[in-house]
């Protein structure tokens, strides 16, 4: 696998995570496996940068620019093959995202859509 879909992966099953962590939504029940690979990244990014950037991610869930912040600085961690061993065992196997290709049309007058890829999404409105 490479590098951007395990990243992309990465982010997209902490999302949910970071959101109820802050308080973002009331969601009961998530899993354990997030609330392991957020406190597996906490000890492993000790760098000034990767740190930072899972902070912010942390305080600022929904900031679109801090989850590529984050997920930049995860690319970077993972040029570390046992890094990238570990964050992938840390995933669950239908969680690693492959790359899809979505179309959308819509036509007609005051339309609202929204597209939607991959494992256990939030959507805020």
């Amino acid at each position: 696998m490479d590098v951007v879909s395990l990243s992309q992966s990465a982010i997209a099953y902490l999302t949910p995570y970071l959101l109820h962590a802050a308080g973002k939504t009331v969601e009961q029940g998530l899993d354990t496996g997030r609330k392991k690979l957020f406190h597996w990244l906490k000890d492993k990014l000790s760098e000034p940068a990767p740190k930072t950037a899972l902070n912010l991610a942390e305080n600022y869930p929904e900031d679109d620019g801090v989850k590529e912040m984050l997920r930049m600085q995860l690319e970077l961690k993972m040029a570390d093959p046992i890094f990238m061993k570990e964050i992938m065992e840390l995933l669950p196997k239908e969680k690693i995202m492959t790359n899809i290709k979505q179309t959308q049309i819509n036509t007609g007058n005051n339309i609202t859509s929204t597209q939607v890829v991959g494992y256990g999404n939030v959507v805020i409105k």
